[in-house]
C-alpha cells in the first residue's frame, strides 16, 4: 500500500474489523514501532467498544510499565478518538478517568 494511502485504507478496514484480525494486525506490525504507531492511530475509526477498550487499556499498562514509546501511544489513541465521533471520545475519556491512578505511578 502506497505510503499517502494507508491512513484511508487502514481507517477503511479499522472500521469493519473484529477483534481477531486486529489482533493479528497488531501482531503484524510488533517488529516495525513506527507502523504499530499509525495503527493504533486508527482506533478512532472503529466504533467498537471492546476493540477500543482492549488496546487503550494495552497502551494505558504499557505506560506504567515505563515503555519507551507507551505515552507516544496512548496520545495517538486518544487523538484519534478525539477526530471521531463524541460517543468514542467521551469513552476514551472514561477510560483515561478509571485508569488515572495507575498512570500517575
Amino acid at each position: 500500500i502506497a505510503y499517502d494511502e494507508r491512513k484511508w485504507t487502514y481507517c477503511t478496514a479499522v472500521s469493519v474489523v473484529n477483534e481477531t484480525v486486529w489482533a493479528s494486525a497488531m501482531e503484524a506490525f510488533q517488529e516495525n514501532p513506527k507502523e504499530m504507531l499509525e495503527l493504533y492511530a486508527m482506533l478512532g475509526c472503529t466504533k467498537n467498544q471492546k476493540l477500543i477498550r482492549t488496546y487503550l487499556t494495552m497502551a494505558l499498562n504499557s505506560v506504567t510499565t515505563n515503555s519507551s514509546d507507551a505515552f507516544d501511544n496512548v496520545a495517538i489513541i486518544f487523538e484519534s478518538l478525539r477526530s471521531g465521533p463524541a460517543e468514542q471520545y467521551n469513552f476514551a475519556l472514561d477510560l483515561l478517568l478509571e485508569n488515572a491512578n495507575k498512570i500517575r505511578q
